[in-house]
């Protein structure tokens, strides 16, 4: 389901963040199952949301903006028991 929704959201607006926003639950949901080289790959793509230009949402429901993120990352690591890969994964701004 979760792939599915990131094609949908792919063919969306690439100015907003909503394909990243996908990404971070899909990383979530990764976590859940123990896949940590799928949860990372979809920490990273939601990741990307910090190089999009302008407003990365519209003002309506979804306003994700990546402000969160390391807390995001930091929930799955836990999930996958693993949080050591935390601080290494952790991108610096």
């Amino acid at each position: 389901m979760l792939d599915l929704a990131a094609s949908l959201a792919a063919r969306g607006d690439s100015a907003l963040s909503t394909c990243h926003w996908v990404q971070a639950v899909r990383a979530q949901a990764l976590a859940g199952t123990g896949d940590i080289g799928g949860c990372q790959k979809a920490l990273d793509a939601a990741d990307e949301v910090h190089g999009l230009t302008g407003p990365a949402h519209n003002g309506g429901w979804l306003r994700f903006d990546g402000s969160r993120l390391a807390e995001e990352r930091g929930t799955c690591y836990v999930e996958l028991k693993r949080p050591d890969n935390f601080v290494a994964r952790t991108p610096t701004r």
